[in-house]
């Protein structure tokens, strides 16, 4: 497992050979704490296990599906009655 930081995007790129590394101690903690600090600067936190993404929020966690080349991550914020809120999704792109 290693992060990157690519702009406003923390890249955490997980071996597929143990998908789950990222959600075992300390490594859980310490990116929920990255998401905790990106949502007060506009940033993204998501985990990539191949071309699999899951966005981390402070509050949960969205696995957006495949990503394929040309697609982008969209991650809209949200104000409900809970107060603050994310939505990620990937749009899809033209293609290579």
């Amino acid at each position: 497992m290693f992060v990157r930081h690519e702009g406003n995007l923390v890249a955490i790129h997980v071996d597929p050979s143990d998908p789950t590394a990222w959600r075992r101690e300390p490594f859980f903690q310490q990116i929920k704490t990255f998401a905790t600090r990106a949502a007060d600067t506009k940033q993204q936190v998501a985990v990539y296990i191949k071309n699999r993404v899951i966005v981390i929020f402070p509050n949960k966690e969205v696995d957006v599906g495949t990503m394929n080349p040309g697609d982008h991550l969209v991650v809209r914020k949200l104000l409900g009655p809970r107060g603050r809120d994310w939505n990620a999704f990937i749009e899809a792109g033209a293609g290579p």
